[in-house]
């Protein structure tokens, strides 16, 4: 099935019976109870017959003639959201097409200037990848090609900050390395290999797919996007108390500071990959809906691919007298954390996905064998041994004198390889970054590509040069991981009923009747 290049999600994700691309009709269906039973009061072994949770399908979509009086007055019209489809295992394609078209550039621009008109808050982050991605089209450096998307986003779409994710990548590789450590001490041997969650292709692939005994193996830390909406939306990190009628609240700097004006704040992401789309829309990454009633907010309102904003810029510019993109001129990113402007993309990692493995690695080593004179490049250290196992895209990490493993698996037939050795026991890796692209995010499907394939592998390694454009800036101190550790206290800080979005929750999607039925 051609699905255009602006909407490429994951190819895992998409099904080939061409009937199954319609709109939700009154065939679609949810499951009808929770899995565990225990939820909304009913149980499983009390003999009687399930009790359709509140506002499901279990009950009949059009009301049904009865002499009986309703027993229950609150009873909730059963109503269906995209938050619903992607969690009924039922039908893939039809919900997240219709997601993709509702995060669109048309959307994008509609909520910007919805929020300007109602004095609030728009705020875009830039992932490092897709600023590769624009950075290797147009031959410009990682740093230029972020001022100018910073300037274009500002002066001609109307947003109001625009931001990178340093802070938040920090926040989630401490989360990932703490929920590691924390695994390996309890010596639960089930809940090992930890594999990461940050990569919504394969945890959407995951739980349509895989038991509980695997599922409960990948990491509950959240992805950076995830941590970056989070604390913008649940913890009001753009929202100031200083702020005049005159400009715009200033960005807090270090210390999470609560949307006490309750300003309105609309969230975007740039990102490599349209499977971020489907992530944004989950149930634990969105606010409780007010006791008045209306729908649960999304952290993230929207996510926008690389190759979407691209042709946005494109548009614009073939409206205005500026030439090209390198023509266009530069501001400053706004600072979430205070870091110098130099160090937007400063790092360590020359992973493509993130530095992960390696941030976690490093964690490892230093806490608990004391190893932590690790080199920059990490694998030309001599302590550190790196093996492929079938391919560039499945590496195998150990660092010498030490039990700990890890690995590197990119792309859907090094994570079936993976699936299969641990059913079989044969997997003793501590940790797995796992990633559906092959090649890593640099490779996601939303990046800007070019559209002779001959071009595309070389299109693929310029983005990649690009993006270690971040980790040559090493003189440069990384100022994200201190402040990331203050914000992480913060955030424990915070009462548990307000910090479950910290979390990822993973479970197997059952089959339902939607999966069965003839479209």
């Amino acid at each position: 099935m051609a699905m255009d290049r602006a909407h490429a999600a994951s190819a895992r994700l998409q099904v080939s019976d061409l009937n199954d691309l319609l709109t939700p009709s009154p065939s679609c269906v949810l499951q009808l109870v929770p899995a565990s039973g225990a939820e909304n009061g009913t149980g499983s072994g009390s003999g009687s017959a399930p009790v359709p949770v509140p506002g499901s399908f279990a009950a009949p979509m059009f009301p049904t003639l009865s002499s009986q009086p309703s027993g229950d007055a609150s009873q909730k019209v059963a109503r269906i959201q995209l938050s619903d489809c992607l969690s009924c295992s039922g039908c893939v394609t039809s919900a997240e097409t219709i997601l993709l078209d509702r995060q669109s550039t048309a959307a994008f621009l509609e909520l910007v200037d919805g929020s300007s008109k109602r004095a609030g808050l728009s705020c875009v982050a830039l992932s490092h990848q897709s600023v590769a991605s624009f950075a290797a089209a147009y031959n410009v450096s990682l740093e230029s090609a972020a001022k100018k998307l910073c300037w274009f986003l500002k002066h001609s779409i109307g947003v109001t900050h625009v931001v990178h994710l340093s802070l938040a990548r920090a926040v989630s590789l401490e989360l990932h390395a703490q929920e590691l450590l924390e695994r390996m001490a309890s010596g639960n041997s089930a809940s090992l290999p930890m594999m990461s969650g940050s990569c919504p292709g394969f945890t959407v692939y995951a739980e349509k797919t895989l038991e509980m005994d695997i599922l409960q193996r990948i990491a509950h830390a959240v992805s950076p996007q995830a941590v970056l909406g989070g604390l913008i939306a649940k913890n009001g990190l753009l929202a100031k108390a200083d702020a005049s009628a005159s400009r715009a609240p200033r960005i807090s700097a270090g210390t999470l500071m609560q949307n006490k004006n309750n300003v309105e704040i609309a969230c975007c992401t740039v990102m490599p990959c349209a499977d971020k789309k489907l992530e944004a829309v989950r149930r634990e990454f969105a606010q409780t809906p007010p006791p008045g009633g209306g729908g649960s907010k999304s952290f993230v309102d929207l996510v926008l691919t690389s190759s979407e904003l691209d042709e946005l810029v494109s548009e614009r510019l073939a409206e205005s007298s500026t030439a090209t993109f390198k023509a266009l001129p530069e501001c400053e990113l706004d600072s979430l954390c205070g870091e110098a402007p130099v160090a937007y993309f400063a790092g360590r990692s020359q992973s493509p996905s993130g530095g992960l493995l390696e941030y976690v690695l490093r964690a490892a080593a230093e806490r608990l064998f004391g190893i932590g004179d690790l080199h920059d490049e990490l694998e030309s250290d001599p302590r550190i041994e790196t093996r492929e196992v079938r391919n560039h895209d499945m590496r195998e990490i150990r660092v010498r004198d030490t039990p700990l493993c890890f690995a590197y698996v990119y792309g859907f037939r090094n994570i079936q390889n993976l699936m299969r050795r641990i059913r079989m026991g044969r997997c003793a890796y501590q940790f797995v970054e796992v990633m559906s692209c092959p090649s890593g995010c640099v490779n996601g499907g939303g990046q800007i590509i070019r559209e002779e394939r001959s071009e595309r592998k070389a299109s693929v390694e310029l983005t990649r040069l690009r993006y270690e454009e971040a980790a040559e800036q090493r003189q440069c101190a990384d100022v994200s991981a201190p402040v990331a550790l203050q914000t992480l206290n913060e955030l424990h800080a915070i009462p548990e009923n307000d910090s479950k979005w910290m979390q990822l929750t993973l479970r197997p999607l059952e089959k339902t009747l939607g999966s069965e039925l003839a479209w």
